[in-house]
C-alpha cells in the first residue's frame, strides 16, 4: 500500500513499435475515496517516450 501523496512516474521501457506511436495509460483505482470521487478508473493518451507523472490520491484498504 502507497500513502496519499507519493509522486509516481510510468515510462515505456523497451518496445518494438517503431516511432511515432501514442501510448494509452489506463488507471484503475480501489478503494471508497475513489469511488465516491467517481475515480475508480481513467485513462491518458501520450506521445512516444513522454513519460506519465501521477500521484496517489485515494487510501486503498
Amino acid at each position: 500500500m502507497l500513502p496519499k501523496g507519493i509522486h509516481l512516474r510510468f515510462k515505456l521501457k523497451q518496445t518494438s513499435v517503431l516511432p511515432p506511436f501514442q501510448i494509452r495509460w489506463t488507471v484503475e483505482n480501489e478503494g471508497d475515496e475513489a469511488r465516491d470521487a467517481s475515480q475508480m478508473t481513467w485513462t491518458k493518451t501520450m506521445s512516444a517516450g513522454e513519460p506519465l507523472w501521477t500521484s496517489t490520491s485515494w487510501l486503498f484498504e
